[in-house]
């Protein structure tokens, strides 16, 4: 059961966990899509998160991010307002897709796996995704590539795929900056 599986690790005491706010001025949330063949580009401008991370204890990391799906930037305004309508993120109703991690597994020196929970539309999947993670005094740096399927979420289903072909994949490129609390 999906619900069941969106426990968080235990949580780290106070002396071992180690509070990080995202900065949203620093940190970048872009994707890559294929509109009628042609590649496109896109982001996003209102993210907020917070994290939990000991290097020591990676098992035990903790991490919530909410982007603000009205907040997409688009090539030109057409695209942008179909793609917060309701065939697409429906943003009125859903105003927020969220990302929650529920497990962090060290790869190498700065190479992690995370799994966790994706949240678009309403519709929770389980993901896995390689994360590139870099901490330097107070400041963390994670980033990552993660591939959505526009069908595991419905994106862009119903009379506006009539005019315009959009590829089965969106491709999310991230770099989230964080400071430590």
């Amino acid at each position: 059961d999906l619900m069941s599986s969106l426990s968080v690790s235990p949580a780290l005491s106070p002396a071992m966990a180690a509070g990080w706010q995202i900065d949203e001025a620093k940190s970048k949330v872009h994707f890559t899509y294929t509109r009628d063949g042609v590649s496109e580009r896109g982001s996003f401008a209102k993210f907020k998160g917070s994290a939990d991370f000991d290097a020591d204890q990676p098992t035990a990391a903790r991490l919530e991010l909410s982007i603000a799906t009205a907040s997409i930037a688009l090539a030109d305004e057409l695209a942008q307002g179909l793609a917060t309508s309701a065939e697409w993120f429906d943003s009125r109703n859903h105003p927020d897709a969220a990302f929650q991690l529920t497990s962090l597994s060290r790869q190498d020196e700065t190479r992690y796996a995370a799994e966790g929970v994706l949240t678009i539309r309403g519709e929770l999947k389980k993901i896995m995704l390689p994360v590139d993670l870099e901490i330097k005094d107070n400041h963390a740096t994670a980033s990552g590539r993660l591939t959505i399927v526009r069908k595991d979420y419905q994106l862009g289903f119903g009379p506006s795929a009539i005019f315009v072909e959009i590829g089965p994949e969106v491709f999310v490129d991230f770099t989230l900056v964080a400071r430590k609390l």
